[in-house]
């Protein structure tokens, strides 16, 4: 197991699209199809081998879901 230690994730990490925002340190997509204001699709990126995170996940899921409610509607 790594000795690595995951920082609480926060939302200047992400950059915001049009239909996505992504979280920058993991490579983690989150989506919304054309018209949706809520979390539509999960990407993991570099998440996806990492067991022991699922608190890391629960708080990247909850700052996705915000942004992609706050940006402007495309």
């Amino acid at each position: 197991m790594s000795a690595e230690t995951i920082d609480k994730p926060s939302r200047e990490q992400f950059s915001v699209g049009p239909y996505q925002v992504q979280h920058l340190p993991t490579g983690a997509k989150f989506g919304a199809y054309p018209g949706e204001s809520d979390l539509c699709y999960i990407n993991w990126g570099r998440l996806s081998d990492r067991c022991g995170a699922r608190d890391y996940c629960d708080e990247l899921e909850k700052i996705a879901r915000e942004l992609l409610q706050e940006r402007p509607k495309y």
